[in-house]
């Protein structure tokens, strides 16, 4: 580990997670106008059918920026183990880039659905109690009530999307690097960003070693993990004794 410069990549996770949700935001800032809009005019009309049938706009953006925030974060992986290792960093595999594009695409169709149900439920929700009895209090009731639902679905769900989409896709770049320079790497090693996030099972994990692509867990565990997984290096068995590694692996 001590090849790792942990407090550098504690502050560019840092970083990235916050450049990962102000950007996000900005995105779904945009679709939420764009939804109060057009939900206005249908709910000013009555036109039940279309609120029926409404769907979010900008979601092929939102995609984009969910894809290109991920391949940011993958490609400091990649180059932090590169470093690490010295040895000059990869090509992105292509599978690699596949796994970013659908879960970037994965991301958006299970919140969007989720935000759209939610906007739904409560616009009939409203209408129930009758709420566009009088026109103009009522309408403005429903309008709030949907600003209150994209504001809450971005708080629970929305906020918490960065730090596991980073987290999964630095650890992808990472093992991408090991996996192309396995020829020269003993081991893995499990490490911890020990700070207030972390949970009991990374503690735990903190330290064991196995071979690559043979861990029983894979970073990040849970929401808000920083594990990391480093290289032992087979030159560094004599520092760190071959017989005790072994034990662990």
């Amino acid at each position: 580990e001590k090849r790792v410069g942990f407090t550098q990549i504690v502050k560019r996770l840092d970083r990235l997670e916050a450049d990962f949700t102000s950007q996000i935001k900005v995105v779904y800032d945009k679709i939420r106008d764009d939804a109060v809009v057009r939900l206005t005019k249908l709910l000013d009309a009555r036109d039940l059918k279309a609120i029926g049938d409404f769907t979010l706009s900008y979601t092929n953006e939102y995609t984009s920026l969910v894809a290109s925030q991920m391949r940011e974060a993958y490609n400091f992986g990649k180059n932090s183990a590169a470093d690490e290792l010295k040895v000059p960093a990869g090509s992105t595999k292509r599978d690699s880039t596949t796994f970013i594009n659908q879960s970037a695409q994965a991301i958006t169709d299970k919140q969007m659905a989720e935000l759209t149900f939610i906007i739904k439920s409560e616009m009939l929700k409203d209408l129930r109690k009758n709420n566009l009895s009088e026109v103009n209090l009522g309408l403005a009731n429903i309008i709030a009530s949907i600003a209150i639902a994209f504001s809450s679905f971005f708080d629970s769900k929305v906020a918490l999307t960065g730090p596991v989409a980073v987290m999964q896709s630095v650890n992808r770049g990472r093992m991408d690097t090991f996996t192309a320079n396995q020829n020269t790497i003993y081991a893995l090693q499990w490490s911890s960003i020990l700070d207030e996030r972390t949970c009991d099972t990374c503690a735990a994990l903190d330290g064991s070693v196995y071979a690559v692509g043979d861990g029983e867990w894979e970073p990040p565990v849970h929401i808000m993990c920083r594990c990391l997984e480093v290289a032992i290096m087979t030159d560094e068995l004599n520092q760190i004794g071959r017989a005790s590694c072994r034990e662990r692996v």
